[in-house]
């Protein structure tokens, strides 16, 4: 893969693969859990969603968990953030690309991106 920036090239590497392992955990699912429930509250006809920069999809696991059967896509630079993301979302759904390369083929109800802007 081609990067355009630096930024690409330290997230597809061992600094990508290393936060992982910084991504997980119970203590941060009940906080996107309570983020999404409180952001959400409103949100009526949610039945797909694509997350920019998904990491192992602790984000979309919590989606899943509020809106149980969401379409769940995403994408993720970093190869084994992308293989772990299988186990959540089917692997059809995820896209192991940048962000800046990715060109949606659709749409979806929900479109989320958490944490990634600043490292663009």
């Amino acid at each position: 893969m081609t990067f355009k920036s630096e930024q690409e090239a330290f997230w597809a590497g061992d600094f990508g693969t290393d936060y992982i392992q910084r991504n997980q955990g119970d203590a941060l699912l009940a906080s996107n859990l309570d983020f999404f429930a409180k952001a959400l509250r409103g949100a009526r006809g949610i039945n797909s969603c694509i997350e920019f920069g998904a990491n192992i999809g602790m984000n979309l696991k919590a989606l899943n968990l509020l809106h149980p059967g969401i379409d769940g896509h995403a994408i993720e630079i970093n190869a084994e953030a992308a293989r772990q993301l299988c186990a959540i979302i089917p692997p059809a759904h995820v896209y192991n690309t940048s962000i800046l390369e990715f060109a949606p083929t659709r749409q979806w109800d929900l479109t989320l991106i958490k944490g990634v802007l600043i490292h663009i």
